[in-house]
């Protein structure tokens, strides 16, 4: 009787941490459908040289700032103002605008429909503004969720990205 006793009470306080750790599936806040239609629009352009001006900030890091060039579709070329970031991985998912689409879009999937401790950090909303003229992300803030226990300031809430100064280049 007290072994049968202990194994309900082990087994309810299991129960009651397993409920209590894990919130429900998470779904990351996203314009979808303004974002396909988006980038349908730039795929129809067919625009295959261009440059822009790209500014990544990243908390606590500083992120990256510079120049991008791509000709025939593929990034060519970059003049850094700046790069702390401390990896050329994360800036170049942004460099050319088919890839910022593409990892856009990777992080909207990866990071939704996920279960996640209430304890985690986890990605909540994507928001993205875009150059209607060009149909190319000008700004794109990742919003973070982090628990209260974190005692962080507002800034590592976000991570921007910027586009500016779109050029065609020349055929």
């Amino acid at each position: 009787m007290i072994k049968a006793t202990l194994l309900n009470i082990t087994l309810l306080l299991i129960l009651t941490v397993f409920t209590n750790c894990y919130i429900e599936f998470i779904t990351v806040k996203f314009d979808q459908e303004t974002f396909n239609e988006q980038k349908q629009l730039w795929q129809s352009s067919d625009i295959k040289g261009y440059s822009y001006y790209l500014s990544m900030a990243y908390p606590p890091a500083s992120g990256y700032k510079g120049t991008i060039i791509v000709e025939n579709g593929f990034y060519f070329d970059n003049i850094q103002e700046s790069n702390d970031i401390g990896d050329d991985y994360v800036w170049k998912k942004y460099s050319t605008i088919d890839e910022i689409y593409l990892t856009i879009n990777k992080i909207f999937i990866d990071n939704s429909n996920i279960k996640v401790s209430r304890n985690d950090v986890y990605l909540e909303e994507i928001i993205v503004e875009y150059n209607k003229v060009n149909h190319i992300p000008s700004k794109i803030n990742y919003i973070y969720y982090y628990p209260s226990n974190f005692n962080l300031s507002p800034d590592f809430v976000l991570r921007s990205i910027s586009l500016t100064d779109f050029m065609e280049l020349t055929k």
